[in-house]
């Protein structure tokens, strides 16, 4: 028969480990963490985190030109270890069908004399060759938030010439512009701001870009794009560049409206399909110390609208080389259609 001591000690189990037991389960876990804190040791997170700071400020700019369905970039300046992104947001679009001139955001225009075509690029359009001394169509883009164009801008038309006269085409408020010349040359131009002599910003002179003579010739209709992202202004026609200036100074705040044609120097032609865009400056990505930029990474990525690369400006895939301080290179490929990688 058990005794009231071993059936109390039935009752009651041992619970807990004996020190041989939790000696070993200590060994074995030291064993775990020891190997854990070799693997951790053995990654360079500085590596990791450099490569992902470059991957993010791509993707970024790749996602910006999808979601905004306008053109993003991204320049990279080794010298620096810089990134830095540029996104385009649309301030209006125009058509011209309507005599009430709105924009697909809501900005109307007004005409002064000018009139509207049937025989337009696409539809009706302005027309600027009529019996008047200045037609013209006052834009009041200077009141919209959006209409900041000190880090760039894109101004993107189709003309077609019917006179011989030079005239002004546009003025966004003194800040920039296109002009058609005499001998049917395109010039395009922007007033930079400049450090004035008591160390305040002042309008400097004209930055132009100007094509060959001939370019806009009589009775035809010719796409035009004129655009500064902060780098270089390059005056377009038909998708090709027909001249480039590089610059880098901040466009010039904006003074009044965008005018189309002009009271002095009128267009003598036909303006259709409008769009204006504003360039913006998104944060500056900087790589940490002791980690650069490889020197032939010196360029400047472009992504159209969709996400994809702009092939204008890349035929093939970019790979953007990160060097490190102990020599080691890393590589970051963005393929055709924008991927990042």
């Amino acid at each position: 028969m058990p005794t009231p001591q071993a059936t109390l000690r039935s009752q009651h189990p041992r619970t807990g480990l004996t020190l041989l037991e939790l000696l070993l389960v200590l060994g074995i876990l030291s064993a775990v963490m020891g190997l854990g804190l070799g693997m951790f040791a053995s990654l360079d997170l500085s590596k990791r985190q450099a490569v992902g700071l470059v991957r993010n400020a791509l993707r970024s700019a790749q996602n910006s030109a999808i979601s905004r369905r306008s053109e993003a970039s991204v320049r990279i300046d080794p010298k620096l270890g810089r990134m830095s992104p540029r996104f385009q947001q649309v301030v209006g679009t125009w058509h011209f069908e309507t005599p009430e001139l709105v924009g697909a955001f809501g900005i109307q225009g007004r005409a002064i004399d000018a009139e509207l075509t049937q025989d337009g690029y696409i539809g009706r359009a302005l027309d600027f060759d009529v019996d008047a001394e200045g037609p013209r169509v006052e834009l009041p883009i200077q009141r919209d938030t959006a209409a900041d164009f000190r880090a760039g801008f894109a101004l993107e038309c189709a003309l077609r010439r019917s006179g011989a006269d030079a005239g002004e085409v546009a003025n966004a408020g003194a800040s920039f512009g296109l002009q058609v010349l005499r001998d049917g040359a395109l010039r395009g131009w922007f007033a930079p701001q400049v450090l004035a002599q008591d160390g305040g910003a002042a309008k400097g002179g004209h930055v132009i870009a100007q094509s060959e003579p001939g370019a806009l010739p009589l009775g035809v209709w010719r796409r035009v794009r004129l655009e500064y992202a902060g780098q270089e202004l390059v005056l377009s026609l038909d998708g090709s560049a027909v001249a480039r200036v590089e610059e880098q100074a901040p466009v010039w705040q904006l003074e009044g409206p965008l005018l189309l044609s002009s009271a002095r120097t009128p267009f003598r032609g036909q303006l259709d399909v409008l769009v204006l865009t504003a360039v913006g400056a998104g944060e500056d990505v900087e790589l940490p110390e002791g980690v650069s930029f490889s020197p032939e990474s010196a360029v400047t990525l472009r992504f159209q609208a969709g996400g994809g690369l702009d092939r204008r400006a890349h035929t093939q895939p970019v790979r953007i080389g990160i060097d490190f301080a102990d020599g080691a290179r890393q590589w970051v490929g963005i393929g055709l259609y924008g991927t990042v990688e």
